[in-house]
């Protein structure tokens, strides 16, 4: 094969020097180009989360708004808890004392009035009863029952055999409700 050389040697050199010239530049421009493109990607990007960022902060201080919400008003449920819970450990079981209180009083009695007061820790009972064996029945079942201590018993209510109005006080003996 034959190589025809029509260009001089100086002006070769020169054309390639310019396309190297070129190719440098075509270079430059290329990687401006790219890390021009990939810096607005990444402002973009950052863009992008900068914006998510305050949309986690302000739901992260709503989240903490209601929870501090939540939190006192859990707060002012258990104090409201613990407040009742010792409101029922200092009231007596009424209805348990009551409902053994009638158990004792039998057949023959019949209570005209009953006052108790939990804060004098008293009980007061007026009533009729048939006969004396039934009044001394519930005055003794009364104090067995260990619902009350105490128990005062004016001698009036002995003095006659039957249809007695009698009248006693004792002191309570309360059992506190079970939990």
């Amino acid at each position: 094969m034959i190589t025809l050389n029509l260009i001089e040697k100086k002006s070769k050199q020169e054309i390639i020097r310019e396309k190297f010239l070129m190719l440098v530049r075509f270079l430059i421009i290329f990687f401006i180009s790219t890390t021009i493109l990939i810096c607005l990607l990444i402002l973009g990007a950052y863009q992008t989360l900068r914006s998510n960022l305050k949309e986690l902060k302000e739901q992260n201080t709503f989240i903490n708004t209601d929870r501090q919400t939540f939190q006192q008003n859990v707060g002012q449920i258990n104090n409201k808890l613990r407040a009742l819970e010792t409101v029922q450990k200092e009231t007596a079981n009424w209805t348990e004392f009551l409902s053994q209180f009638t158990a004792t009083v039998p057949s023959g009695v019949r209570l005209t009035d009953l006052s108790l007061t939990r804060e004098k820790n008293l009980l007061s009972v007026a009533g009729w009863a048939a006969k004396r064996d039934d009044f001394l029945l519930f005055k003794k079942q009364l104090e067995e029952s260990g619902l009350v201590n105490n128990l005062d018993s004016p001698l009036s209510n002995l003095l006659t055999p039957e249809n007695i109005s009698f009248s006693l006080t004792a002191q309570l003996n309360l059992v506190k409700p079970q939990n």
